[in-house]
């Protein structure tokens, strides 16, 4: 399946500093397609300066023992891991649209990388009644890239 990154890059009118963020949706079935896209977007970041920010987040399709995750996680920091209060809400991500099931696996990330720091960190459960807004819960975070601003992102 064709898939796709969005990307922004932003500048604190302040400081000057460069924030990149990238948001993306993995192919949910070829693993081949998983792993390259990792690579690819791995490659993206390389080509930046080394003093942007760099932020990461997205339905990557595949769970944390796979070779495109655990390549994330050799650049960038899983947010969920490293936030300072304890992660809200369920480990895992994708619901299919099974209300009241419990969710499985987990397949949506929020990476960072050493600028950023994570205050809080959530998986998002809430419903319309007995309707869920998508086949996966909202992963979000409040991170501060520096003292004197904090960010909140949504996957």
């Amino acid at each position: 399946c064709n898939r796709l990154a969005s990307w922004v890059r932003l500048q604190d009118r302040v400081t000057g500093r460069i924030l990149l963020v990238a948001s993306v949706h993995f192919d949910h079935e070829g693993v081949v397609a998983q792993r390259e896209s990792a690579k690819l977007l791995l490659r993206w970041i390389a080509e930046r300066r080394r003093s942007d920010t760099v932020i990461c987040l997205g339905d990557f399709n595949s769970t944390p023992e796979t070779e495109q995750i655990k390549a994330m996680r050799s650049v960038l920091r899983d947010a969920r891991e490293i936030t300072r209060l304890p992660p809200y809400g369920p480990r895992d991500t994708f619901n299919d649209f099974k209300f009241g099931a419990a969710p499985t696996p987990l397949i949506d990330y929020i990476f960072v990388d050493n600028n950023v720091r994570v205050l809080k960190y959530a998986t998002l459960t809430d419903s319309n009644g007995v309707r869920y807004p998508s086949d996966h819960f909202p992963v979000v975070a409040r991170v501060e890239i520096d003292a004197k601003r904090s960010v909140g992102l949504a996957k």
